[in-house]
């Protein structure tokens, strides 16, 4: 396989025997046990019917030869041929569907009347013995006829094995119409049964082509019967594993870019920290030294100090900035230790409580339930003073920033709410990145200091839009101490 090529769900061998696939081999397979099932079922009725038949048939066939034999042996012992032919011939011609021929043989086995309904057929001289002769079909019953336990003969009837297939015939047909009805139920049983079998697999199958084209959010139905269900269960089971362990690989993968960035940051703000700190340092001392020597009472030097008053204000702004600058990127190391996000809030909404007014703008807290965290409270109140500043400066005069937590079992969620403009779907990636910001005269670190603070304690900030309108800021994290 080459290497940048994708491994794609449709890249699989189809499952089945002969490349068929799952679902035309199950449906092939319960078809064929259907119909087997059913020949087999009418092949051993059809002989169960005819065995049955013919042991029928030769248990009449002995007790009617036995009651011929004890009618015979008095005609045998006086020679009344006559008798004996009627005797025959009453019994074939009586049931001519079920005897074809009966015969009477003499002690020294010479036939001595018979009766038959076959053209051209004789029984076979000689002591009987049940032999029917060249045609196998015709069966004989032969009992000796005695007086006084001595043999004067023998009685024996004829049936044709023809006659008992032809009365199984008709069983035989209709038995093949149920079979063939059965085998149409069976059928359409068979696609029904392959349909509920293979229906979980084939959603399985199309769900693991899914995850093979990248796709982790999906899931099996765990509602299939037996074990598709299961299975379901534990497929989605290793979907969350796995949908877990690539968000972690995701997260390490932007926290070790993250990581890399903050370095080349740090290296690139110690430098400018160096290179202009330091002249404009000297700027600043040299600007209140020529304030301080100027006289006071000359109008011309008046205009000059408030010119120097300008520079000195536009060299403090500058350096503020690489203040901030270099907080952002080269963050000091967390001290952390139990901080209570009520008096956290409260701390910081008074504290932008002027600033809020000077804007028009309310601040509203919402409080939770207790909640203590482990974090440095320092970095913590810095993000949320910078989310509020954030909220306040793109909230519209008369707004309100509402600020809250709450809490669910282990985990807090701590927001900042405004009522501005709100961000763009396609912007809310990059609001968190260095120097991006909408707002006129803003430098663009607020937000990434707050989600550097955010991050370094190993939470997550998230940015959404709520249903009124605006920006909702949200830091999530774990309770890791929580009062009783």
């Amino acid at each position: 396989m080459s290497p940048d090529r994708p491994v794609r769900g449709t890249d699989r061998p189809p499952a089945g025997w002969g490349g068929w696939g799952l679902v035309p081999s199950l449906w092939a397979v319960m078809v064929a046990l259907s119909l087997g099932g059913v020949v087999l079922t009418a092949v051993w009725f059809e002989r169960g019917a005819v065995s049955v038949l013919e042991d029928m048939r030769a248990e009449r066939a002995a007790e009617v030869a036995s009651l011929g034999a004890r009618l015979a042996s008095p005609l045998l012992a006086t020679d009344d041929r006559y008798e004996l032919y009627r005797l025959v011939d009453g019994l074939v011609t009586s049931a001519p569907h079920t005897w074809f021929a009966a015969a009477v043989w003499d002690a020294q086995g010479r036939v001595v009347v018979f009766r038959t309904q076959l053209p051209g057929w004789e029984p076979e001289p000689g002591p009987p013995s049940g032999r029917t002769g060249a045609d196998d079909d015709l069966k004989a019953s032969v009992r000796p006829a005695e007086v006084d336990g001595a043999v004067l003969g023998w009685f024996g009837v004829y049936y044709d094995r023809a006659g008992i297939k032809a009365r199984v015939a008709p069983v035989h047909r209709a038995l093949w119409r149920v079979a063939a009805l059965l085998m149409a139920v069976s059928v359409a049983v068979s696609v029904v049964a392959a349909a509920r079998i293979s229906g979980p697999i084939r959603r399985l199958d199309r769900v693991v082509a899914r995850v093979s084209d990248g796709d982790f959010t999906v899931r099996a139905d765990e509602t299939a019967w037996g074990e598709a269900g299961r299975l379901a269960k534990g497929v989605n089971g290793m979907l969350d594993r796995i949908e877990a362990l690539v968000s972690e690989v995701r997260r390490a993968e932007a926290a070790s870019r993250r990581a890399e960035e903050l370095e080349s940051l740090a290296h690139l703000g110690g430098g400018l920290a160096h290179e202009i700190k330091n002249p404009l340092t000297t700027v600043r001392l040299l600007l209140e030294s020529m304030g301080r020597e100027a006289p006071e009472d000359s109008p011309r030097v008046e205009v000059a100090r408030q010119d120097l008053d300008l520079l000195a204000s536009q060299a403090a702004k500058i350096d503020a900035v690489l203040e901030e600058f270099v907080r952002f990127a080269r963050p000091r190391p967390l001290r952390p230790a139990p901080v209570d996000l009520e008096d956290l809030v409260g701390a910081v909404a008074e504290a932008q409580a002027v600033a809020a007014r000077q804007r028009g703008v309310r601040i509203h807290v919402y409080p939770g339930p207790p909640v203590r965290v482990t974090a440095d409270r320092q970095r913590l109140e810095q993000a949320l003073t910078n989310l509020v500043a954030n909220a306040l400066a793109h909230s519209p005069p008369q707004g309100t920033v509402r600020l809250g937590w709450s809490a669910d079992g282990d985990r807090f969620a701590l927001w900042v709410e405004d009522e501005g403009r709100g961000i763009p779907e396609e912007l809310r990636s990059r609001v968190f990145e260095p120097f991006f910001t909408r707002r006129e005269g803003g430098l663009g670190l607020g937000l990434s200091i707050a989600r550097s603070a955010v991050l370094q304690h190993g939470w997550d900030i998230d940015v959404e839009a709520p249903e009124h309108g605006g920006a909702r800021f949200v830091i999530r994290g774990a309770v890791e101490a929580q009062e009783a």
